[in-house]
Order: C-alpha cells, then structure tokens, then sequence
C-alpha cells in the first residue's frame, strides 16, 4: 500500500487534479475489482485538462504541468507519449496517465469517495477452498452470468472442479454451468488452468489432383461447391479449402488437434498427395505452396485476408477471382453497404495487409468506390 504524503495531498486538492482523479474514481465504481483487466488511463487533452491548454490567468498552466509530473514521480501515474520528444510541453506530446491502482484506496479516504465492494470476492468469502491455486484463479477471474447470483456461480464451479473433465471447452462449460457451453469461451485463466481446448476448426479440403501447385481459401460455402463442381482450369492442380470467416486466424489452425478435415477428390489418385499436405499444413516439413484468398469484395473480406497472415505469413489475395469483381464495380455495379446492412464494417487502411494486389488495387478502390460486391456474383464459366 503506498503512503500518502503532504506534498501528495496538497496536489490531490488542486481542483484540476481533483476533478479528473473523481472521474477516474467514478469510472472504477462501475466495475467490481475481479472484473478489472486492465489498468485505467486518462488523456492529456483539453477535456481532461483545460487549464494546460487555455489558462485562465498568468502561469496556471505551468504549474498544473508540474502538478501532473509530481504525481507521476509520486507513483499515481505512469506517463505514456506517442511523441517522445518530452522536452515539449505536456500539451504537445499527446500523452496519456495510466493509473496505479494501489493508490485507489488512499484517493477514496481523500475524498471521501466510499470504498466500492465487490460483490464476486464477497462471495468467494463464503467458501472454504484449501487449493491456493483455485483459490487465486477464483478471485482473479469472475463470471457473470445472467440471472444467477456470484454465489451460486461459485457454488456450480467448485462442484464442477472436483468431477473428471474431458478436454472440450464447449462440453464443461454445459456440465458446469446449468447447460450453458459458451461461458468458458473468453475465459483464457480457466482454460489454461483445467487443461480445456477449443473444439478443432472444421475445415472442407477439395483436391483436382495429385499435383499440387497452389492452395486456395474461399470465404463463401456456395462459392466452394461451386468451385469444386467446377472444371475451369482456373483451378487446375488447386487445393481448395473453406473455412468459415475468420476462423482461419485462429493459431490452433495448424496443429493437427486444432483442427479437424472433411476431404474430397475428383480423382483417385489425388489421395496421392494427401499426406504431403497434411505435413505441409501442420508445418511437419519443408514443402512449400502459394496460399491464397479470395472472398467476399468489402473491408470485412479485406479484414479477412489479413487475419489469415496470422498463420499464412506469405499468403495474397486471388487476382484471378478478384478481377471480374473489379470490373464490375468499376462499371459500377455493386451494391452499398447500407443495402447489404454491411454500413458498420470498419474501413481497413491500405498498406496494411501485406499483399501488394491487395494494398495497391483493391483496398483504394474499395475506399474510393464504397462499393462491395458479393463473391457468389462470379461465374466460373
């Protein structure tokens, strides 16, 4: 626990200061301590601070400058700039506080701000865990869940740890916690710590033939029954793969337990190369294919190819698909995102994904245009 000194007092009752630590106290009443991820952090900007960049009278910006780095050399703060030329004054630095919170207590006495409970560590109170370890995970990781109380939650965890567990994240989550299987899903602590893993991403692997020269991932199911029904030599000697939206970002994508394939052939003897595949996929060898995507013509599809760079360092984007999606929309044809009910896609930045086509081609002109296109639009005859 820190100790509170005059000079931290004296600074605590400017009334800059003061109005910007009660905020920050505020904010921290709405959420109970086991529910805090990370720490608090307050920008130096003219809403927070407006004395610093609009001083009412002689030197008052000065010396609240020098009130803020007292209480960052105090501990209060830690001082974080985007600009690191910290000779400029503070307004120009585009700098941010990030709160310590073991002076959360000593700012709630000061201003006489009652000291918030929390409801899940009251809880566990009521329990006698022997296991340190559990005890630790319980009272740094809670679980809400809706029309159940903190007690019962625990009451249902504890049960639960005592039994046998297979490794499905999905499954022990249902025998825990009243059927439902999804609270485990964001819950890394528990996962980690009972050994639970995330159900194998289902993947549909199409091969033309025992040679393989390229691997291609479709965003769309139509679009990869399509293409797999199709004889265009297009995808000649292609292995072609649908994993639905971003589960191909997912790391466990290439560990043979994280994943799980459903194969076709469009001959016999294309199971040849399945096992070269295989070793290729999971990375057990040294062979190597061109990857790429091709996938809907919008940021999310854009958003996608670059999610799949987590595990695809080198993959691209499909020029052979992509073009007549291209012309179309530069005929202007296409929809808005509004029609598609798409308007709330995050625009992605060019430069950003890594694929020169991509990059160059088709991120302008989706910025330019603000028209997306459909991949089921193409037709492979």
């Amino acid at each position: 626990m820190s100790v509170m000194t005059n000079d931290l007092e004296t600074i605590l009752a400017d009334v800059s200061i003061s109005k910007v630590l009660n905020e920050l106290l505020t904010k921290l009443d709405t959420q109970a301590l086991s529910e805090r991820r990370n720490s608090l952090s307050v920008a130096i900007n003219e809403k927070n601070f407006s004395e610093l960049f609009t001083p009412s009278s002689v030197n008052e910006d000065q010396l609240l400058e020098k009130k803020i780095y007292a209480l960052v050399k105090l501990g209060v703060f830690e001082i974080k700039r985007t600009k690191r030329a910290s000779f400029l004054p503070l307004v120009q630095q585009k700098a941010k506080l990030i709160f310590n919170g073991e002076f959360e207590e000593q700012l709630r006495v000061f201003y006489g701000r009652e000291i918030s409970n929390d409801p899940w560590l009251e809880a566990l109170n009521s329990f006698e865990i022997a296991d340190k370890n559990l005890l630790e995970l319980l009272k740094q990781n809670s679980i809400k869940i809706k029309g159940r109380r903190d007690y019962e939650i625990i009451e249902r965890l504890l049960a639960w740890a005592k039994g046998s567990k297979f490794k499905s994240v999905r499954q022990e989550s249902a025998r825990c916690f009243w059927g439902l299987s999804k609270i485990f899903d964001k819950q890394e602590a528990y996962k980690n710590y009972f050994g639970l893993e995330d159900m194998p991403i289902s993947l549909l692997v199409h091969f033309q033939s025992s040679n393989i020269e390229q691997v291609l991932f479709i965003e769309n199911q139509d679009t990869f029954y399509e293409a797999c029904e199709s004889e265009h030599e297009i995808f000649k000697n292609t292995v072609i793969i649908y994993a639905s939206g971003f589960k191909a970002s997912a790391k466990r994508i290439r560990h043979r337990r994280g994943s799980k394939m459903y194969f076709s052939f469009d001959s016999k003897d294309a199971k040849e190369s399945l096992d070269g595949f295989l070793k290729w996929f999971y990375k057990e060898s040294n062979n190597n294919f061109p990857v790429y995507f091709w996938g809907d013509f919008d940021y999310a599809g854009m958003d996608i190819l670059k999610a799949f760079k987590v595990n695809f360092e080198h993959i691209d984007a499909w020029k052979i698909g992509y073009e007549s999606m291209v012309k179309a929309i530069k005929n202007d044809f296409g929809h808005t995102p509004i029609m598609a009910g798409k308007e709330r896609q995050a625009k992605i930045d060019s430069d950003s994904i890594g694929c020169l086509y991509a990059d160059k081609e088709l991120i302008p002109l989706l910025l330019n245009k603000e028209i997306f296109l459909d991949q089921e639009f193409v037709n492979f005859e």
